[in-house]
């Protein structure tokens, strides 16, 4: 039995174990690709790991991804967890902790801050340190409940192949305030803009104000719905609130097409019933779906923007998985800068490195973590609740 990494020519076995456990997949045609497996291994980024038999045969995976991510108001390295993986007739040996082991090895000695996966099962994933960290907004919004919106002075459709540069900035601009957003490279937008309104009746526009400046963008799709189509938002980012309006306008103007919008992922801070003249039929869901992870506990610490003035905060935090992240931490700030070092002196809060990945990613406040069992408040609240504050949070990437 060995761990290693899966090489290209190998690849092929892992994509044949994704195809049989994951089942919303597309079928593929396994036994054809085998035949040229060469032509289906990718030489990129992501680290494959694989759990072989002493004779060869893969019998468990996972893939590791390294990706830039904001974390409060730092940009650091993340791990992203996914296609984790056991064939159907190697469960229960206990090779999935092998990887996880080898994986967080990895991350540690490559200064990895955080981690994050989308869960199959919460639980199952808590046994690594995992804990919910970001939850998605659905909102429901009829087409005819938008109106009074004013059309931006300028819309310009996305061809493939296009200038991605306009999309780059509005990205960048927009998520500088969202915790856990990913660093776009040119090379994803080129793959991301990979939209074709013809064949897949996939949409993509850009709106300038006045002046000729890019303000805002929207991907969106069709989905076919009971009582008639729905404009299904992918993705839709602004500078400004003139560029969000001006999506309305443009969105407003698509009533006899659609029949309501359906906006997955919303970002945090929208309140869909204040944007619209008629709320009783808008609906909205917040759904748990991604679970994060400290890997370094006082790097994630210091990600963590400084309160006003100055102050001082002392932490103790228990990781079982991860014991290196066990201990007291004081965390100070003055000025405008904050620093953290691993000290013996005497807690103002407990907790676990699950409750503190969401209390560091903003997912929970002081206060709304207080309320779990894990976690006491000792002394020196309102210090922790200016360090602790509810955050902005924006995920699009499945991985």
């Amino acid at each position: 039995m060995e761990i290693r990494i899966i090489k290209p020519s190998e690849q092929i076995e892992y994509t044949a174990i994704c195809n049989s456990v994951f089942f919303g997949s597309p079928r593929l045609d396994i036994r054809e690709m085998r035949k040229k497996p060469d032509e289906h291994g990718k030489d990129d980024e992501t680290i494959r790991l694989g759990y072989f038999s002493d004779t060869g045969k893969l019998l468990s995976a996972l893939s590791l991804i390294p990706y830039e991510m904001r974390l409060g108001d730092k940009t650091v390295k993340m791990g992203g967890i996914g296609a984790v993986v056991t064939r159907p007739d190697a469960r229960a040996g206990g090779f999935v902790r092998k990887l996880f082991d080898e994986a967080f090895q990895i991350m540690v000695r490559e200064g990895y801050v955080y981690s994050f996966l989308y869960p199959f099962s919460f639980d199952f994933y808590r046994k690594f340190g995992y804990e919910l960290c970001y939850a998605r907004a659905n909102a429901t919004i009829p087409m005819y409940t938008i109106s009074g919106y004013h059309i931006p002075p300028a819309i310009e459709e996305f061809e493939p192949g296009g200038d991605t540069a306009p999309y780059e900035e509005i990205y960048r601009k927009f998520t500088a305030d969202y915790s856990l957003s990913l660093v776009r490279s040119s090379e994803t937008w080129r793959k991301r803009l990979k939209r074709d309104p013809y064949k897949n009746l996939e949409f993509t526009y850009l709106f300038r104000d006045e002046s000729g400046q890019p303000v805002s963008y929207i991907l969106y799709g069709v989905e076919s719905g009971d009582g008639g189509s729905n404009l299904d938002i992918d993705e839709l980012c602004w500078v400004n609130p003139t560029g969000l309006q001006y999506a309305f306008g443009f969105i407003q103007r698509l009533g006899a097409e659609f029949s309501n919008v359906k906006w997955s992922n919303m970002p945090a801070g929208i309140v869909p019933h204040a944007m619209v003249a008629d709320v009783f039929d808008v609906s909205l869901r917040h759904n748990g779906i991604g679970m994060g992870r400290l890997v370094d506990v006082a790097a994630s610490l210091a990600t963590m923007p400084s309160p006003e003035g100055q102050g001082q905060a002392t932490i103790e935090v228990q990781d079982s998985y991860l014991p290196q992240n066990s201990g007291i931490y004081t965390i100070t700030w003055q000025n405008g800068q904050l620093s953290v070092a691993k000290t013996n002196t005497t807690p103002h809060i407990t907790t676990t490195v699950e409750t503190l990945a969401q209390l560091v990613t903003g997912y929970l406040s002081l206060n709304e973590a207080a309320l779990k069992q894990d976690t006491t408040i000792v002394a020196n609240h309102k210090a922790l609740a200016a360090l602790f504050t509810k955050k902005n949070l924006y995920l699009k990437e499945y991985f």
